[in-house]
């Protein structure tokens, strides 16, 4: 019986070292810093179309290393909220830019991180896109991001206002550049 009790001891001593080691050891957390966004920029303006971009650090702020296996932008612009412009919105990284709206998985290791670019694009229905922008209103953007790492993968969702404002102080700082 005292050999049975021994073992016993052994068996929850073993089962306890691995139980913290395991918790111990921890996993990836990769953040997406939307509060450190920078402001959204005019890429190109024509008459019919204007391209935004901004730019949204990211890190893994975890114990290992993680992956996102996925990244993609959903822009909420009803028409019957706005009806004057066609909206797409694109996410990428901004070390490797793509034109197919594929986001590439990126392994992120502890302690690092990258930038991600948020194109926005705005078609004009008729007229004249910086006409049509003028009467704009506020539009949520969420970022979507699936990541994979030793817990089972999970998607994740962070949140940007894209600004009346800061679309009408893009436009001007774009056509003071311009000379317009």
């Amino acid at each position: 019986m005292e050999v049975l009790y021994y073992l016993l001891g052994i068996i929850a001593f073993f089962i306890i070292a691995i139980a913290l080691y395991i918790k111990n050891k921890g996993d990836a957390n990769i953040e997406f810093k939307v509060a450190e966004r920078t402001a959204f920029e005019v890429v190109t303006n024509n008459n019919n179309e204007v391209v935004f971009s901004c730019r949204i650090p990211y890190v893994n702020t975890g114990k290992q290393c993680g992956t996102i296996m996925d990244c993609f932008s959903r822009h909420y612009l009803p028409k019957e909220q706005f009806d004057k412009v066609k909206v797409k919105t694109q996410i990428e990284l901004l070390s490797a830019p793509r034109e197919d709206d594929y986001f590439e998985a990126v392994l992120v290791q502890k302690g690092c991180g990258d930038i991600l670019n948020l194109k926005v694009s705005f078609s004009v229905i008729t007229g004249d896109i910086n006409i049509a922008l003028q009467d704009m209103v506020d539009m949520p953007i969420d970022i979507f991001y699936q990541i994979v790492a030793r817990k089972e993968w999970f998607i994740n969702k962070k949140r940007i206002e894209f600004k009346a404002d800061e679309i009408k102080l893009a436009l001007k700082i774009s056509d003071d550049m311009r000379g317009i």
